[in-house]
C-alpha cells in the first residue's frame, strides 16, 4: 500500500541530524512560513502526492520546519534562506548539498530532488568546482543561474569569471549579457569598468540600454542595504552620495524611488508621502 503522508520528523534539529547520521541518510528540510500562499499550495497539491510521499520517505530524513518561528529562525540565518517555500537537502554533517525554492509542480519537484542525489548536479558540487578554479563560460552560466534562483550572491562568481577574461573581452556580447543579468552591486570592478567605458558600450548596446541597467544596479544596491536586518542605513546613505557624485542623468528619479522605501523603514510617514507623490507625479 502507498504511504499516506510524508514522514516529517517531530524532533528538534539536533535530533534530526543525529537520526540522519545513524541511518546514513540525507536530510530534506521543507522550510515554510505559515502565511505564505506558496507554502499552503505545496501542502495542498504536492506533499500529498503518492509519488512525492514515496520518494521522500524512501530516500531521506524529512523535516517540515517553520522558518518564521522558534528554532526555524536560527536555521533560516544558518542556511541563508530568503524566499519561501525553500527546500534544502543537507548531508548528515549538516552541510547544504542542494537547495531550491518557490512553488514546484510534481515532476519539477521530483527532478529537483533527484538532482540532490547526483554529484554532478548538486548545488554543492558547483560551489566546489568554482572554488577549485573552474571558470568555463557554460559552467559559469549554469552556476550563476543556480545562485540567482536561490537569491544568493552572484557578484563574487561574476567578478571571478570576468577577471579570468582579458579586459577587452568584458564588453563582448556574451559577457555583457552575463553582466546585465547577474551584476547586483555597484562596488563590483565590473561596474567601474562600465562607467569608465560608457562611450564604447553606448555605441555597442545603446545609451538607453546602459542607462536602464545602471539605474537597476544602483537601485539594487540601495535596496540590498535597506532590506538588511537591521537596516544598513550607513551603507544606503553612502550609496546615495555615490549616486549624487556620479552625474547619472536619472539621479533624482533614482533617489526619489529609494526614499519611498527608506522613509517607510524609518516610519517617517510625512516624508514618505512627499517622496511617493513626487515619484508618481514626475516619473
Amino acid at each position: 500500500a502507498q504511504p499516506k503522508e510524508v514522514n516529517f520528523e517531530k524532533g528538534d534539529w539536533k535530533s534530526i541530524v543525529e537520526k540522519a547520521k545513524k541511518e546514513k541518510k540525507t536530510i530534506f528540510i521543507y522550510a515554510y512560513m505559515q502565511d505564505v500562499d506558496g507554502c499552503k499550495w505545496m501542502d495542498e497539491h504536492i506533499f500529498n502526492r503518492d509519488t512525492v510521499i514515496s520518494f521522500l520517505n524512501a530516500n531521506v530524513i524529512t523535516a517540515k520546519i517553520d522558518f518564521d518561528n522558534g528554532e526555524g529562525l536560527l536555521l533560516s540565518e544558518k542556511f541563508k534562506t530568503k524566499i519561501y517555500p525553500t527546500y534544502l537537502y543537507i548531508d548528515n554533517d549538516g552541510n547544504v548539498i542542494h537547495r531550491g525554492n518557490s512553488v514546484k509542480y510534481t515532476a519539477e519537484f521530483l527532478n529537483f530532488s533527484k538532482d540532490a542525489n547526483d554529484p554532478d548536479r548538486q548545488f554543492i558540487s558547483y560551489t566546489k568546482r568554482f572554488e577549485m578554479g573552474e571558470k568555463g563560460y557554460d559552467f559559469i552560466v549554469n552556476y550563476l543561474q543556480m545562485l540567482s534562483n536561490e537569491y544568493q550572491n552572484t557578484d563574487t562568481v561574476l567578478d571571478a569569471y570576468m577577471k579570468s577574461q582579458q579586459e577587452n573581452l568584458w564588453s563582448s556580447k556574451q559577457n555583457f549579457m552575463l553582466t546585465k543579468r547577474y551584476l547586483k552591486n555597484i562596488n563590483s570592478p565590473i561596474f567601474k569598468f562600465i562607467l569608465e567605458n560608457r562611450p564604447v558600450l553606448d555605441s555597442l548596446y545603446t545609451k538607453d540600454t546602459l542607462d536602464a541597467n545602471i539605474y537597476k544596479w544602483y537601485l539594487n544596491t540601495c535596496f540590498d542595504f535597506l532590506y538588511e536586518v537591521p537596516m544598513n542605513e550607513t551603507g544606503y546613505l553612502k550609496t546615495i552620495d555615490k549616486i549624487k557624485e556620479s552625474g547619472f542623468e536619472r539621479t533624482d528619479q533614482l533617489i526619489t524611488r529609494t526614499e519611498v522605501l527608506y522613509y517607510e523603514k524609518k516610519r517617517k510617514w510625512d516624508k514618505l508621502a512627499v517622496s511617493f507623490e513626487k515619484y508618481i507625479d514626475q516619473y
